[in-house]
């Protein structure tokens, strides 16, 4: 990243297949430009990381490569495809998933449920108990009353439910204090074999 500023994120590439790119992406905060002219790869099969001090501009970055934020100038490609000037839900669709620091559940609708937001099959059911046993018992448990740890593990079984090329961690060491050995090395495990 120029200026050498770093950010604790961790992107992983080739999921499915295909590279995301970042090139020269300005993202601002309101007129506050906070990330400026942010050029990086993740190539395919690799997972990257990017470490920094708190304020450095981590979620900025991230929430402007999902789509959260507007890019002020640059290109987001994914897999070839430009990406930069599409929605949210768009750049989800052509793969990228990200998992949010802080605790996104869909409180009233139960673990199964949120789950069945983004993929309604058993096999993702399966999948999502099998990286986080603890879930398991608890499918038909409304969201919002799992521990925090809990949460964090269906964020993540929730993003790797959408099959995608590029999993985006924000605050990654985070989620990795509520995850057993077993568990970070089957996520690896997976992320790398995609």
């Amino acid at each position: 990243m120029r200026n050498e500023r770093r950010a604790e994120i961790a992107l992983g590439g080739n999921l499915g297949a295909g590279e995301l790119r970042v090139d020269g992406l300005t993202v601002k905060r309101g007129d506050l430009t906070v990330c400026r002219d942010v050029t990086l790869a993740v190539p395919s099969g690799e997972i990257t990381v990017l470490l920094g001090a708190n304020g450095a501009g981590k979620t900025t970055l991230l929430e402007g490569i999902a789509g959260v934020l507007p890019a002020a100038s640059g290109t987001i490609s994914l897999d070839g495809h430009r990406i930069h000037t599409s929605p949210p839900h768009r750049r989800a669709a052509r793969g990228l998933a990200s998992v949010e620091q802080g605790r996104t559940v869909f409180s009233k609708l139960t673990v199964a449920q949120n789950l069945a937001v983004v993929d309604r099959s058993r096999q993702a059911r399966e999948r999502a108990f099998e990286l986080f046993p603890r879930l398991s018992g608890k499918q038909n448990m409304r969201a919002g009353l799992l521990s925090g740890g809990e949460q964090q593990m269906l964020i993540i079984a929730r993003a790797l439910a959408t099959q995608p090329k590029a999993l985006m961690f924000d605050e990654h060491s985070l989620w990795l204090l509520y995850t057993s050995d077993a568990a970070g090395d089957l996520l690896f495990t997976d992320l790398g074999s995609r």
